[in-house]
């Protein structure tokens, strides 16, 4: 058999060492050093061991001895732990190995090494022994890994059997030459009781490093590795007596402790524990009870909505009525980057530019336009859906509806005299409202996409000039259908709630870090029944204008089904009172904007009565869509510079969970050092922050501080 077969099961992992020869005189002998030519190695530290192949190749680019599979804390697989044998002054001529399996001569030719695999559950009752008196032999050491040490291989095989696994009469005779282990040992050192219990470390999501460590495999910083995973599981909440617990019942954890202390248990256990109080100290729990300021009574200013508040609800897709539903899936296929949340908001805003102006609801004839933005990042797919949704649209008779935003009031009005119902697609919303409110064209434009969404007239435009005149528009019918990144929630303002921007328009937000879609085979036809469906929805609505049978502008009438009046009336009564809250105008337009979608749902499905599961339907989708406005406004919107920086700053201390490191902190910001100077000092003097200096940098680097959000900004006063 080769090396590589006899040990297929361990030449891959990182337990070799390569070593060399020194002469001791006073032991009189060559001792075998650990060495990878350039430095030396330890067996107890385990950051330059290496796998078989690359132990050789030391050997031979560095001209060193031999190699040796390291023992150290024991090597376990699929439930049998490795035994080393080490018989020395071999007498050949009489001496047989106790059990059938693989040996080799020893490097001096005087003994033999041997390996063997023994169940890990009776392994883990003995330790290294080095006494042993088998006979024929000077004496024996046997290794399972309760102690530093490597046995040497020299690929000289005494037979042709593989490593076996020993049979219950071998470890009956294995019994009689091993030492048992004792409480105050390696391997089956336990505490009482009452001082703490034994972790299940992999409950608490461990970084790979962590796992490595907690296993006893890889090359690792160990100190810097359990420093952070015991400040991770201080954060948690875990007791320190559990902690101690759990580093001297697990193996690895407390072999680097006896590495530390030279094998002394009582030192090592003293190590232990100053290891766990040095965690706590610069734990955030630690940290945080040394603030000043500290009050757990300070109460929640702003209600942070829970997780599930924030997510889509997906039955709004799954079970969307009439073409609402068929528009959406459709989007879904024919996208390569597929979000039902966009393509559920896209297909009521291209709905309701079918139903247009020839539809209306409650006794003062509200129409049923729209008013949507697409939120999420570059290539999330939200600019995607709406050019789907402008495909779908295009091979429809209602094709001139869509117009990209205009560039001036004018070029709107002309728009609107030409066709009735304008979808405006604008992409970078963010880019026109921060353009708007820089130019009086700009301006004036912006008030007459305000004045278009429930007036019922645009009354003419007189300048001097009358070739500038402006015609007047009735009934106008505009619709917005647009997409942005989260940099808009940088550009609104206080003024844009006030002046009743921000409640018109209906926000459709990604959710941060919104997980990888990709539909690699979209669709690229659309079915002709899709096509002719729209087609008479279209023409259903027009005709009443057509043929003049009711005033212009009106048409289709819709009313309200059973209870669902009463449930319209507890929505008025629910965005009262919330408007009275901060930011309490994000609100003002709940009730009825839950009113349009449910009559958009309705219409939809070939029906001009709203019932309660439209409403249903409708309010759930509002209410998702107002908890993730409510929640980034809070969280971004800013009047003045410094409250952005602020508001910045705030957004990731909280995903930190109330600490962040000041080079971290330069780099999510992008701001000057003298910008962060300011922010920071301002903030600690209002007592919202606290910065703490580390005084034992485990990074480097020029910002060794750390910043952390005090009870005071976290809660509210």
């Amino acid at each position: 058999m080769t090396a590589a077969e006899v040990f297929q099961e361990l030449a891959a992992l990182p337990r070799w060492v390569s070593y060399r020869l020194v002469w001791s005189p006073t032991r009189e002998k060559f001792d075998k050093i650990p060495h990878t030519g350039r430095h030396g190695l330890s067996t107890a530290i385990p950051d330059n061991w290496s796998t078989l192949v690359e132990a050789v190749s030391n050997v031979r680019e560095n001209t060193l001895a031999g190699v040796g599979l390291v023992m150290t804390g024991g090597l376990e697989y699929a439930g049998w732990q490795l035994l080393g044998f080490d018989f020395d002054g071999v007498d050949f001529e009489h001496f047989t190995m106790p059990f059938r399996g693989y040996a080799e001569t020893s490097p001096s030719g005087t003994g033999v090494r041997a390996f063997a695999w023994a169940p890990s559950s009776w392994a883990q009752g003995y330790k290294d022994t080095c006494d042993a008196h088998p006979k024929h032999c000077g004496h024996a050491e046997i290794y399972l890994g309760t102690s530093p040490r490597f046995l040497t291989v020299t690929f000289d095989p005494l037979n042709k059997d593989p490593i076996p696994q020993l049979e219950d009469k071998d470890l009956t005779l294995l019994e009689s030459w091993l030492k048992r282990a004792d409480t105050t040992e390696k391997v089956a050192l336990r505490l009482p009781e009452e001082e703490g219990k034994l972790l299940n470390l992999t409950s608490f999501h461990l970084s790979p490093e962590q796992v490595l460590l907690v296993s006893g495999r890889g090359k690792l910083d160990r100190s810097a590795v359990l420093h952070g995973m015991l400040i991770k599981l201080i954060d948690a909440g875990i007791p320190q007596g559990d902690l101690l617990a759990t580093i001297l019942q697990t193996q690895p954890l407390w072999q680097y402790c006896l590495d530390h202390r030279h094998d002394s248990v009582t030192k090592a256990m003293l190590f232990a524990k100053e290891e766990i109080a040095r965690a706590y100290d610069r734990s955030h729990t630690g940290i945080r009870e040394k603030l000043v300021g500290y009050n757990a009574q300070w109460k929640v200013v702003l209600p942070v909505p829970e997780n599930d508040e924030l997510v889509f609800p997906m039955d709004l897709y799954d079970k969307a009525p009439g073409l609402v539903g068929e528009i959406a899936h459709w989007i879904i296929g024919a996208s390569y980057s597929p979000r039902e949340e966009f393509a559920y908001a896209s297909a009521l805003s291209m709905v309701s530019a079918l139903i247009g102006p020839y539809c209306s609801q409650g006794t003062r004839g509200g129409k049923l336009n729209l008013y949507i933005t697409l939120v999420g990042e570059t290539g999330t797919g939200k600019n995607e859906a709406i050019d789907v949704m402008g495909l779908l649209l295009a091979a429809t008779e209602a094709r001139d509806c869509v117009l990209d935003f205009p560039a001036s009031e004018a070029a709107l009005r002309r728009q609107l005299t030409m066709t009735p119902n304008v979808l405006l697609r604008i992409d970078e919303l963010a880019h026109k409202l921060e353009s708007m409110k820089n130019s009086s064209n700009g301006s004036s434009l912006g008030r007459a996409v305000l004045e278009a969404y429930n007036g019922a007239r645009m009354p003419p435009k007189i300048y001097a000039d009358e070739k500038k005149t402006l015609p007047a528009v009735e009934n106008p019918y505009v619709q917005i259908l647009g997409g942005t990144t989260d940099k808009v929630w940088d550009v609104v303002k206080t003024s844009h709630m006030e002046d009743g921007t921000l409640n018109r328009f209906i926000f459709v937000c990604l959710p941060k870090g919104a997980p990888y879609r990709r539909n690699l085979s979209p669709e690229s036809d659309i079915p002709k029944s899709l096509k002719d469906r729209l087609n008479a929805f279209w023409r259903d609505g027009k005709r009443y204008d057509l043929l003049g049978y009711v005033p212009p502008g009106f048409g289709r009438a819709i009313t309200f089904g059973e209870g669902v009046m009463a449930a319209v009336e507890s929505l008025d009564r629910i965005s009262w009172e919330l408007q009275q809250k901060a930011y309490g105008s994000l609100y003002t337009r709940y009730a009825l904007h839950v009113i349009k979608v449910a009559s958009i749902l309705a219409v939809s499905d070939g029906r001009l009565e709203v019932n309660l599961s439209d409403l249903d339907q409708a309010k759930r989708f509002m209410t998702w869509s107002l908890a993730n406005t409510f929640h980034r406004v809070g969280t971004h919107m800013a009047d003045t510079n410094f409250e952005r920086q602020t508001k910045r700053l705030f957004e990731r201390l909280q995903d930190g969970k109330g600490k962040l490191a000041m080079r971290e902190a330069y780099k999510y910001m992008h701001i000057t050092r003298r910008e962060m100077e300011e922010l920071i000092s301002t903030l600690v003097l209002s007592g919202e922050i606290e910065v703490f200096k580390d005084e034992n940098p485990t990074r480097g680097g020029y910002y060794p501080e750390w910043i952390l959000l005090t009870e005071q900004a976290a809660v509210g006063e």
